[in-house]
C-alpha cells in the first residue's frame, strides 16, 4: 500500500535496469497489441525506414568479436527535498559507488565492488550515524546483482526504467504506437584508422500522450547499425490518479496531484578498439511532485572507463577459490526468455575497505550534473520536448486540499476553492478558478492561458483575489493556514486586486525568476473574523488588518531566488532580489534583497547569519507597497505586521548544534521600518510615529530565543522573547527555517 508520499515519489523516479524488449513486451500488452501490419504513417520518409532495418538487422553486432571486456565503472545518485515555497532544497540522499565490472561473451558477469559512500545529508554525518548508514553496506552490495543502469551486455539496448512497462522503440509491435522520422547525420573522420564514421539520428514521436510510451532520439552507426546514443523520456508525466488510481485513493488530499517528471534519460557510446561501441556515460534527472507541497528532484550520473577489451589477464581479484579475508561473493544465475541463462558473480571486500577506498569520487553533496554539461542537458531536453506528443483535451477538477485550494484567514475565514485546468496542446493550458470566504462572503475568480512547462512557463490571467504585501513568504499558503487557523497567528497584510498579468518564470535547479507585467485596481480588505481554535486558552487579540490605499495601477515587478548547496555539512546559502515600479493613480518604485549563509563552527556547533534591506519611493506611497515586518520571516517575537515604512532593514543570527536532523538553535533577531518625510526620518508602528534614526536602539525591534528543528530546518519552532520595541514570548511554528 504506496501510503508513504515521499516513498512513493522516489519509487516512481528512481531508474532501473529493464529487460530488452525483443518481442512484444508488457507495454504493449497493456496498451494493446500488435497491429497485422505496419500503419502507413509509421516511417515518415523512406532513409528513416532503411536506417531502422539496419539497425534492427544487426541487433547483437556489437558484441561480435569481443570476448570479454573489463572496465571501471563510476555511479552517483543524488535525491533532493525542496516544497514550492522552501527557500532552498535540502539534500536527503547521495551515494557514491566504484566497481570493475567484467563481461564474457557467453553473457557471465563478474562485479568486484571498490568503494561505496552513503549520506543522508538531511540528518547528519556524525559518525554514530554514518556508522547505522554503512551497517549493510557489504550485504546489500553482495546481493545486488544488476549493477548499472545500463545492460552491460554490449548487445541488449534496454530502457532504464522501474518495471517492464515500456514499450520498447525497437520492439516488434513498436510501429503501433510510435512514428519514426529522420534527424540530423554526423560525419567523424578517424585518422588513425583511415575512415569516415557516419551516424544519423532517428527521432521516436509517440503516437499518444502516455505515460508507457517515450519520445527519443536514437543515434545508429551507419555502418555497422550500431546504437551510438539515446536519448529520451515518457511521452507525458506519471500522474498518480491516471496510471494508478487504486493506489492514488490511499494519499491524503494535501499531497494531491502525485506527479513525476522524468526529463531526460541520455546514454552515450564510445567506439573502443576503433571497432566496438561501448556504453561511456549516462545521465538521468527527474522530479517527483506531491501536491503544492513537496518536490523530490533526482539526478543519477554513471560512466565506465579504463576497458580493457580481450586483452589477456584480469584487473579482479580471484573469483574462484578462497577469497582475501573479509570479503564476500554471492553467485546467482539469471534467466533470459530465449537466450541462455546469465552467470552474475559479485565479489564484495570488507566494509572499512569500501567506504575508505581513495579512488572513490568525493565532493559535497549537490543536485549538479557532472558528465554532461549544462548546454548539452539543454539541447537534450529541448530535443525531447519537440517529440512530445499532444495530450488532447482532458479537463481536471481540484478542489480541497489538493492545490491549496482550502485556506484559513482573518479576512476570508474558511476560503474554499475550485480549480479546472484544461490541456489545449503539450504547449497550452486553459485555466479557470472560483473561491468564496466565508466569512466575508467576498467572491474570487481568475481565468487565463498558460504556455510552457515546469522549467519554463508564460501565463496570461484576469482575475479578481486577495492578495498580500509580504515580499518573504505567501500568508495564504497551506502553513499559514494551519497557523492562523490554530492560534490566531495570520502572517499576512490583506488588499483586494482584480485586473489583468502576464507572468513570466524560469526555474532551475538553483534559481528561480520571474517577471510580472500587470495592469489591477487594489481596494481595502477589513477583519471579518477573530476566530482560532485555542482562543479560548490565549488573551492576545487577532490583530487588524491594515487598510489599503483604492488606487489603479499598471507596471512589473522582477524576482531571483537562488540557493546555493545542499549538504548542511558544508556552507550553504541562499536569498532573493525583487524589484518593482508602478504608475497610474500613483506612481512608485521599491526594491528589496535578503541574503543568508549558513556553516559548521568548532566544537559541534553550526552558524548562520541572514540580513536583509529594501527602500520605495516616499511622497504619496501606497499602503499596500510599504514593507511590514515582524513574524517569522523578518523579526521573530513580534506579529506580522507589527512595524512598517517605506525603507527597512534586517538581520538574524542563530548557533545551533551540528546534528541537522533534531537542532536546539539559540537566535537573535533585530530590524527596523521607517517612513520618510521630506529628509526626515520617522518610525511608524501601527500605532504611532517617532522621530528616531532607522539604526537607533530606541526605535529599533529586537528579539532573542530558542528553537527546535528537524530534518536541517524542514519543520521549526521558535519560542521568541521581544526585548526592545515589545515585551512578552511569541511562538512560530514554520516550515523551512535557516536551520
Amino acid at each position: 500500500m504506496l501510503w508513504s508520499v515521499p516513498g512513493l515519489l522516489l519509487w516512481l523516479l528512481t531508474p532501473g535496469p529493464m529487460a530488452a524488449a525483443q518481442a512484444d513486451s508488457t507495454g504493449a500488452a497493456r496498451l494493446g497489441e500488435t497491429a497485422d501490419s505496419v500503419p502507413a504513417d509509421t516511417y515518415l520518409d523512406p532513409y528513416v525506414s532503411a536506417v531502422l532495418a539496419r539497425a534492427r538487422a544487426t541487433r547483437g553486432a556489437e558484441v561480435a568479436g569481443i570476448q570479454h571486456y573489463e572496465a571501471t565503472m563510476s555511479e552517483r545518485v543524488y535525491v533532493g527535498l525542496a516544497g514550492f515555497a522552501f527557500r532552498r532544497e535540502r539534500g536527503l540522499f547521495d551515494q557514491r559507488r566504484m566497481a570493475r565490472v567484467r563481461w564474457q561473451s557467453d553473457g557471465d558477469q563478474i562485479v568486484q565492488w571498490l568503494g561505496m559512500r552513503r549520506a543522508i545529508p538531511i540528518i547528519g554525518d556524525r559518525p554514530e550515524v554514518q556508522e547505522d548508514i554503512d551497517e549493510d553496506l557489504q550485504e546489500e552490495l553482495a546481493g545486488e546483482q544488476d549493477v548499472s543502469p545500463v545492460s552491460l551486455d554490449p548487445g541488449d539496448f534496454a530502457l532504464v526504467f522501474e518495471g517492464e512497462d515500456f514499450v520498447h522503440p525497437l520492439s516488434d509491435s513498436a510501429a503501433v504506437h510510435y512514428r519514426y522520422a529522420s534527424g540530423d547525420t554526423i560525419e567523424v573522420f578517424l585518422p588513425g584508422d583511415e575512415r569516415t564514421v557516419r551516424m544519423a539520428e532517428v527521432r521516436v514521436e509517440p503516437r499518444r500522450p502516455d505515460f508507457f510510451l517515450v519520445a527519443g532520439s536514437l543515434w545508429f552507426d551507419l555502418d555497422g547499425g550500431q546504437l551510438v546514443r539515446a536519448t529520451y523520456r515518457p511521452a507525458r508525466p506519471f500522474d498518480l490518479e491516471l496510471d494508478e488510481p487504486e493506489d492514488a485513493d490511499e494519499v491524503p488530499g494535501v499531497f494531491k496531484p502525485i506527479t513525476a517528471e522524468i526529463r531526460y534519460v541520455t546514454v552515450d557510446y564510445g567506439l573502443y578498439e576503433l571497432r566496438y561501441w561501448l556504453p561511456r556515460r549516462f545521465a538521468f534527472e527527474g522530479e517527483g511532485r506531491a501536491g503544492r507541497v513537496l518536490r523530490v528532484p533526482i539526478t543519477i550520473e554513471w560512466s565506465m572507463r579504463d576497458y580493457r577489451v580481450n586483452e589477456p589477464g584480469s584487473a579482479l581479484v580471484r573469483f574462484a577459490g578462497n577469497l582475501p579475508p573479509g570479503w564476500v561473493r554471492s553467485e546467482e544465475i539469471l534467466e533470459r526468455e530465449g537466450r541462455p541463462d546469465r552467470y552474475v558473480t559479485v565479489l564484495v571486500p570488507p566494509r572499512d575497505s569500501l567506504v575508505t577506498f581513495e579512488g572513490l569520487e568525493g565532493g559535497a553533496t549537490g543536485s549538479e550534473p557532472s558528465l554532461f554539461s549544462r548546454d548539452e542537458l539543454a539541447e537534450v531536453e529541448g530535443r525531447l520536448q519537440e517529440l512530445l506528443p499532444d495530450v488532447g483535451f482532458r479537463p481536471r477538477l481540484i478542489y480541497g486540499m489538493e492545490g491549496g485550494l482550502l485556506r484559513f484567514n482573518r479576512v476570508e475565514g474558511l476560503s474554499l476553492g475550485a480549480r479546472v485546468e484544461a490541456p489545449l496542446d503539450r504547449q497550452h493550458e486553459i485555466f479557470a478558478q472560483a473561491r468564496l470566504g466565508v466569512a466575508d462572503l467576498e467572491p474570487g475568480a481568475e481565468v487565463g492561458l498558460s504556455r510552457g512547462s515546469e522549467r519554463s512557463s508564460a501565463t496570461l490571467a484576469a482575475f479578481r483575489r486577495l492578495t498580500h504585501t509580504s515580499d518573504w513568504d505567501d500568508p495564504l499558503d497551506l502553513p499559514s493556514s494551519f497557523s492562523a487557523l490554530l492560534f490566531g497567528d495570520d502572517r499576512g497584510q490583506y488588499y483586494r486586486a482584480w485586473g489583468g498579468e502576464l507572468v513570466l518564470a524560469d526555474r532551475t535547479r538553483r534559481t528561480e525568476r520571474s517577471l510580472r507585467l500587470f495592469l489591477e485596481r487594489h481596494s481595502p480588505a477589513a477583519l471579518e473574523t477573530s476566530f482560532h481554535l485555542f482562543k479560548p486558552l490565549r488573551s492576545r487579540t487577532v490583530a487588524e488588518n491594515f487598510t489599503a490605499r483604492e488606487a489603479t495601477i499598471s507596471g512589473a515587478r522582477g524576482m531571483l531566488r537562488w540557493h546555493n548547496g545542499t549538504d548542511p555539512s558544508r556552507a550553504t546559502a541562499f536569498g532573493f532580489v525583487s524589484a518593482e515600479a508602478g504608475g497610474g493613480d500613483v506612481g512608485y518604485a521599491r526594491g528589496a534583497a535578503s541574503v543568508a549563509l549558513s556553516g559548521p563552527l568548532p566544537g559541534r556547533l553550526a552558524g548562520a547569519l541572514q540580513v536583509g534591506g529594501g527602500a520605495a519611493t516616499s511622497g504619496s506611497p501606497l499602503p499596500q507597497k510599504d514593507f511590514y515586518l515582524g513574524g517569522s520571516s523578518t523579526v521573530r517575537g513580534f506579529p506580522a505586521g507589527f512595524r512598517t515604512g517605506d525603507v527597512f532593514w534586517t538581520a538574524r543570527a542563530e548557533i545551533a548544534s551540528d546534528f541537522p536532523a533534531a537542532r536546539l538553535a539559540l537566535f537573535g533577531d533585530a530590524g527596523n521600518a521607517h517612513f520618510r518625510r521630506g529628509g526626515a526620518i520617522c518610525g511608524q508602528e501601527l500605532g504611532g510615529c517617532a522621530t528616531t534614526g532607522l539604526f537607533s536602539w530606541e526605535a529599533m525591534l529586537a528579539s532573542v530565543g530558542v528553537g527546535a528543528s528537524l530534518l536541517d530546518g524542514v519543520f521549526r519552532l521558535d519560542a521568541a522573547y521581544a526585548v526592545q520595541g515589545g515585551s512578552g514570548f511569541r511562538f512560530h511554528a514554520y516550515l523551512d527555517g535557516i536551520f
